[in-house]
């Protein structure tokens, strides 16, 4: 079994990875959310456009 300090070391590094993994998963929806926004004004251009 493992000691406690190497215990705490791997929840130290799996923790870190996880709020890399969070934080990277929250830019893609941030630029998600932006290019939604974007195609919905282009759309409103467009069915205003005519």
């Amino acid at each position: 079994m493992d000691k406690p300090s190497e215990k705490l070391q791997n929840l130290k590094s799996l923790n870190s990875l996880l709020l890399k993994e969070t934080k990277d998963r929250q830019q893609q929806v941030e630029l998600l959310v932006q290019g939604e926004a974007d195609l919905e004004s282009e759309l409103s251009w467009f069915r205003h456009g005519d």
